[in-house]
């Protein structure tokens, strides 16, 4: 998370619009590295793998599609809330996701093993998360009328 908020504080005019716009950035890395565990899990258990070359493969793509490293990080920032260090684990999960559908025939079925791995794992979460929905493999919202928010909003850094 803290990648993401120094990336966005970087951004040249645009810093305090990034960051208004992913105020939910805990939950949303939160669930992205929940979801990461459970389909490496899955994968292990299909003996799906994915290869240093075909991330490699499928970045350059990625850049080629974007035109130019400057507009894919800026993209994926704005986007995914991705600072540039993290697109190469990004990569990587979207390919074994993809992989994991492939190897199974069906997405409905590789969502039956995700959401296996997912109970297998025994995932807990802080309740100021959020509830963790193994079947939906989701970080979903919870009541939690006892938390009161006592801070206010992230705000842009100093001079951005």
């Amino acid at each position: 998370m803290v990648a993401v908020r120094d990336a966005q504080n970087r951004a040249d005019g645009s810093a305090a619009q990034l960051i208004q716009s992913s105020p939910g950035l805990e939950r949303v890395k939160l669930n992205k590295m929940i979801q990461t565990a459970v389909l490496e899990r899955a994968a292990k258990d299909a003996g799906v793998t994915v290869s240093p070359r075909e991330v490699g493969e499928f970045r350059q793509a990625q850049l080629e599609k974007a035109g130019s490293s400057e507009r894919l990080e800026a993209s994926a920032l704005e986007q995914a809330q991705l600072a540039p260090a993290q697109l190469e684990a990004d990569a990587r999960f979207k390919l074994l996701r993809d992989k994991l559908f492939e190897h199974y025939g069906s997405q409905d079925k590789a969502l039956e093993r995700l959401a296996a791995a997912a109970k297998e794992l025994h995932i807990t979460v802080n309740p100021r998360y959020g509830v963790w929905d193994a079947q939906q493999i989701v970080l979903g919202d919870q009541a939690t009328p006892w938390i009161t928010q006592r801070t206010r909003p992230e705000q842009p850094a100093a001079g951005a």
